[in-house]
């Protein structure tokens, strides 16, 4: 009796069609529940496609770009994919080099009693007689000063370095300076003093007094003339005509590369040139 339920079993299993078999196709399935849909009309028919290079206007690759000095320190400014687009009116190479550009004039006390200026001080400051103030420009002083410094050591065995001209400045603005401002820096002392004088205070402020004399010294060499801080001091006709050439050892810094990357001592050298009648510098 048990054998026949088992064989009874066995051919209904077997008889009895799989379950995959009693669904319905999905094409079939699908057919009554989408409904038919109207034929679509585009709206751009018969306008020509714009092309890809069209749609998206990119500047041009980094590749293509050539590096440039920056208006502030002189050193290199190498192109980047986000500089890319607006290269021509990238000038400076950080925040750093904007905050400290050239042109900016620092404001200090200069009654009748004050000594008179030196040249390269006088030239880059406007002197106020009704205030008894005088405003300097740090930057355009720096760069008169280099300016002096490599020409009188023109012909000099042992040319003048940029350390030469921080003692210039030292020199032209030490007579302004309060006696406990000189008396702080006796012992070579350059270090900056908050409550000093405002003009000794900005010559010794960031980027440092080093620095600021290479940064002028790399501006007279690498930018054109009309871009540099001294074009715009006041005329003076007895200036000598010429420009500044640096030097490391034998080697003359020319490049843009060499200026930027240039390490320890820089000597300056003063290269004449002929100055066209009724020209003042």
């Amino acid at each position: 009796m048990r054998a026949c339920l088992v064989r009874q079993h066995f051919f209904t299993c077997v008889s009895r069609p799989p379950l995959f078999a009693l669904q319905r196709p999905r094409s079939a399935r699908a057919s009554w529940v989408k409904s038919p849909r109207a034929p679509q009309v585009s709206l751009c028919a018969g306008m020509p496609r714009a092309s890809s290079s069209s749609a998206t206007a990119e500047g041009p690759s980094v590749a293509s770009l050539s590096p440039k000095p920056c208006h502030t320190c002189g050193r290199v400014i190498t192109p980047r994919a986000k500089w890319a687009k607006n290269w021509s009116e990238i000038k400076l190479c950080s925040d750093g080099c904007r905050s400290q550009r050239p042109g900016r004039r620092t404001r200090w006390s200069c009654g009748p009693e004050e000594p008179p200026l030196a040249t390269a001080l006088a030239r880059s400051s406007e002197r106020n007689e009704e205030a008894e103030t005088c405003s300097t420009d740090v930057e355009c002083w720096t760069e008169l000063a280099v300016l002096a410094v490599a020409h009188d050591g023109n012909g000099v065995k042992v040319a003048p370095t940029c350390e030469d001209v921080e003692r210039r400045l030292l020199e032209e603005g030490r007579p302004h300076w309060p006696a406990e401002t000189q008396a702080s820096e006796g012992d070579g002392g350059e270090k900056d003093q908050p409550n000093g004088h405002p003009l000794y205070t900005a010559l010794h402020s960031a980027p440092g007094l080093r620095e600021r004399v290479r940064r002028a010294a790399r501006r007279l060499v690498i930018l054109a003339p009309e871009l540099c801080a001294h074009t715009a001091a006041a005329p003076f006709d007895s200036a000598p005509a010429g420009r500044v050439e640096l030097v490391q050892g034998s080697k003359t810094l020319q490049t843009l590369d060499d200026v930027s990357f240039a390490k320890g001592p820089i000597g300056l050298r003063w290269v004449a040139e002929s100055r066209p009648k009724n020209a003042s510098r």
